[in-house]
């Protein structure tokens, strides 16, 4: 998978766009969703052709038995 980063611009009039790189699917809108949250109104979001794209998730369990 793609180095993941969070860009976040603010512009001269304050306007403020984060911006999510190297995740696939909803896992965008996870990792973002505090910051958006801590920054007020979300206005507006635009996916990414990698939204689209599969997830491949793997889960570890350990027994604690």
């Amino acid at each position: 998978m793609d180095e993941q980063t969070i860009t976040i611009s603010i512009s001269p009039t304050g306007e403020v766009t984060v911006k999510a790189q190297g995740y696939r699917g909803s896992a965008c809108e996870d990792a973002t969703r505090a910051l958006e949250s801590a920054l007020g109104v979300t206005e507006k979001r635009r996916r990414t052709p990698e939204y689209d794209l599969e997830v491949k998730e793997q889960t570890h369990v350990r027994s604690t038995h």
